[in-house]
């Protein structure tokens, strides 16, 4: 049985996938070579400029791949 009941059940899924979106914001901001959002979602619109290949070729697949294999661990301990 759930310990979380009533309101406090939306409330913590509210803070897990607000949680889950700023990590997935910071793995594709972080890196040896720093960007603002700005220019993340400039190379996001352009592909022709070194941070786009950048973002589109490095970061935004190895942060998507560290989400799924993230997701994929907690449903497996969840199955446990």
């Amino acid at each position: 049985m759930s310990r979380l009941t009533g309101v406090r059940r939306p409330l913590a899924m509210s803070f897990l996938v607000l949680g889950g979106a700023l990590a997935l914001l910071v793995g594709v901001l972080w890196g040896p070579v720093s960007y603002s959002l700005a220019e993340v979602l400039g190379a996001l619109a352009s592909p022709d400029t070194p941070a786009s290949m950048i973002v589109r070729q490095l970061r935004l697949p190895r942060v998507f791949l560290a989400f799924g294999v993230g997701g994929s661990l907690a449903v497996a301990v969840g199955l446990c």
